[in-house]
């Protein structure tokens, strides 16, 4: 009987040790044979939900399987990383940029950090280039950061405001006047505006001095369209009408009425005249006719004359003023004055 219970003895304290060791292997991470990691507490029990191991959180399904990648939890999104530990931030993921808030969360909409707004679409994926939001368009750059202030677009401009909307209608900055069109782009030479004609020079800013051509009478139109086809077919820009100009070439036509030269009556030449009306001679053309009944025809005997065909085909004229006269004794008098800036 003494030998028995020795065995007994023997046996239960192997079984002691076995145990220990058992539970000393099992406690904390365990990895599995097909690569997964399980997480046992102290008493041996696996854990499942969500872990938190001093600051870093985990989450491990309810086979008790740590969560790695992209993992849905409540109808709400996480990442994990390869090593199980719940991403924060900003995570760049199959070349898609995405944000995690600070609990963990997929962040979608909009998203200020600092002083520059992001925002997020409906999968998470950070949005670059035009966005449609609340009836209002937004850019925002490759980076992901809404841009503000003028934007060059595939050749074209855009304003965007200080909230990032797109800008239409006319624009102020400073001492200049823009004007985008209802798909934002920046316009630019002559453009019909609610029934009114301006003119914007190439970089956008409403040209001083300028009126619509309605201003101008029927005759003093049609030699305008008549020069402009002939520079458009001669694969020239063509010229936009200048009420300052005009103004210069009405005082023109009064003067060649009583004496019909490129010298003015004082005995001064023609470009003083640019003087007269604020603006520089440097640059400037004139052209003169009398007695010709139509637009086209006035325009087809400067064409017939080298010099004045030089002026309308001069590439570096921008603007002209007409002025048709026609005086009581019916004699016609035809003037035009070219500028290649205004002032």
């Amino acid at each position: 009987m003494k030998r028995l219970t020795k065995t007994l003895i023997s046996i239960a304290a192997a079984a002691s040790v076995a145990l220990s060791v058992s539970a000393s292997v099992s406690a904390g991470w365990v990895k599995r044979n097909n690569g997964t990691w399980s997480y046992y507490d102290s008493l041996n029990y696996k854990a499942t939900g969500w872990l938190k191991l001093g600051s870093v959180w985990y989450y491990l399904d309810t086979n008790g399987i740590m969560a790695t990648g992209w993992k849905q939890i409540n109808g709400i999104w996480y990442y994990f990383n390869s090593s199980g530990s719940m991403k924060t931030g900003w995570l760049l993921d199959n070349r898609k940029w995405y944000y995690l808030n600070g609990d963990g969360t997929m962040k979608t909409g909009w998203l200020k950090l600092q002083n520059t707004w992001y925002y997020l679409n409906g999968d998470g994926s950070m949005k670059t280039g035009w966005l449609l939001n609340d009836n209002k368009w937004y850019f925002f750059s490759d980076g992901g950061a809404m841009k503000t202030g003028w934007l060059l677009k595939d050749g074209r401009w855009y304003y965007l405001n200080g909230d990032g909307s797109m800008k239409t209608g006319w624009l102020k900055l400073g001492d200049k006047q823009y004007y985008l069109a209802s798909d934002g782009k920046m316009v630019t030479g002559r453009q019909s505006i609610d029934g009114t004609t301006y003119v914007f020079q190439d970089d956008g800013a409403l040209m001083p001095n300028t009126t619509s051509i309605e201003d101008a009478t029927e005759y003093e139109q049609q030699v305008l369209k008549e020069v402009n086809q002939i520079r458009i077919n001669a694969g020239l820009h063509p010229l936009a009408y200048s009420s300052s100009l005009t103004l210069g070439a009405k005082i023109r036509a009064g003067e060649i009425a009583l004496k019909f030269d490129h010298v003015r009556p004082n005995g001064t030449n023609w470009y003083t005249v640019f003087t007269e009306i604020g603006q520089s001679a440097d640059g400037t053309g004139e052209n003169i006719a009398r007695n010709y009944s139509t637009p086209k025809a006035v325009v087809q005997s400067w064409m017939d004359s080298s010099d004045h065909r030089k002026n309308i085909l001069d590439p570096d004229f921008r603007y002209m003023g007409i002025c048709y006269l026609k005086k009581v004794s019916g004699d016609e008098y035809w003037v035009q004055l070219f500028s290649n800036t205004l002032s």
